[in-house]
């Protein structure tokens, strides 16, 4: 970036012992001397300038710092300003003095976007001879709305195996094909057939100890399991161990990718369908059907099957919600379901609308938070 610059007056500004990052010492071979041959070719090598301050020890822009932004300014905008800053520490006002106020009924942004979202109107889906003509039509504009690109899994990392209690088992971590993770456990009874059901466990706090996880009071996988059914319990992308910066960075980086135009919900479900397809040539399974517990799964599970309509026979859902409308009425903090905040998702699509695309897959849903919580998820 600072080279795209040239040959434009720029000045890199550091601090020698910053307490964070990006030290004078550590950054100068980095992002100026390898740079300085780029204003070369213009002949202006002296319009690039680094300056590293030694008089604060903090990740801060202090009052040198700022000086030497002036004194560059003034030299190459010909401002004729002062290089020293000016104190105005009698001009600034207190908190108490700033404040005005707000009228009785002023809309937060949250009541806003409640006002926004009570607007939106979608037609009813058709039945009958204009079904599948809607049903296309809606999955491409699904694929748009959450950002939703293809991958399959580029290389299936065994980590760790174990056969006991007639029970095998298999980590992996999944190297998918842009180059994001996931990982996962599947188990199986060495009783039973090769190609017996499989089923796809996601759940919104991530696997914790896969065994350990209980869904309706057992064991989620051994219940499984003892059906005489293949478990594959997945972390994707921001779930447990396969989240960038662990589980509690789902402020961050799903913001940031949000930023460049990717999308949470979509980045999941492309990995949930390219593990689904490469489970299905790997672990050649008679059906791949999802149990999914919590609304970020939820979400996920119905995403991937309303694009991959076909992939999976049954799709399983508990403590879910009944309407992304839930995240206006609880309300629901960004980084605790990332998924949910997709721009323009819930004004095309709702759950009731994914659970349809999701067609021919059987789809049960069951223990929504809205009916835990006592109250509808209306706004």
């Amino acid at each position: 970036l600072a080279a795209m610059r040239a040959p434009r007056p720029t000045l890199i500004i550091t601090n020698a012992e910053d307490d964070c990052c990006f030290r004078g010492p550590l950054v100068k071979p980095e992002i100026y001397d390898p740079v300085k041959p780029f204003f070369a070719l213009f002949g202006k090598a002296s319009r690039f300038a680094f300056y590293q301050d030694t008089q604060i020890a903090a990740h801060n822009y202090g009052r040198d710092d700022r000086q030497q932004a002036y004194r560059f300014f003034d030299k190459y905008f010909r401002l004729r300003a002062p290089g020293r800053e000016i104190m105005v520490g009698s001009d600034l006002k207190t908190a108490r003095e700033l404040a005005v106020g707000l009228p009785r009924h002023n809309l937060t942004i949250l009541a806003l976007a409640r006002k926004l979202a009570r607007q939106i109107y979608r037609p009813p889906v058709p039945s009958g001879a204009g079904r599948a003509a809607w049903a296309r039509s809606a999955r491409a504009q699904l694929r748009a709305v959450v950002r939703y690109h293809p991958v399959r899994v580029a290389r299936p990392w065994r980590e760790y195996d174990t056969a006991g209690n007639r029970i095998a088992s298999l980590s992996y971590r999944f190297q998918m094909s842009n180059g994001l993770t996931a990982t996962g456990v599947w188990l199986k009874s060495m009783n039973v057939p090769r190609n017996v059901p499989l089923v796809i466990v996601l759940d919104d706090q991530g696997r914790a100890d896969e065994v350990q996880k209980r869904w309706n009071d057992y064991p989620l996988d051994a219940n499984l399991v003892d059906r005489d059914e293949q478990v594959l319990a997945l972390n994707l992308l921001f779930y447990g161990d396969a989240s960038p910066g662990g589980q509690g960075a789902l402020d961050r980086y799903p913001e940031m990718l949000a930023a460049v135009g990717k999308r949470p919900v979509g980045l999941e479900a492309a990995q949930l369908i390219g593990i689904a397809l490469w489970a299905r040539q790997r672990l050649h399974p008679s059906s791949i059907a999802i149990a999914a517990k919590g609304m970020r799964s939820q979400l996920v599970a119905l995403v991937a099957g309303a694009l991959a309509p076909g992939l999976f026979s049954q799709i399983d859902t508990r403590g879910g919600v009944k309407s992304l409308a839930y995240v206006f009425s609880k309300p629901v903090r960004y980084g605790a379901a990332p998924e949910m905040f997709c721009l323009d998702l819930y004004k095309y699509f709702d759950m009731d609308r994914l659970a349809a695309l999701a067609a021919p897959a059987v789809i049960h849903q069951t223990d929504f938070l809205e009916t835990q919580a006592g109250k509808s998820s209306s706004f």
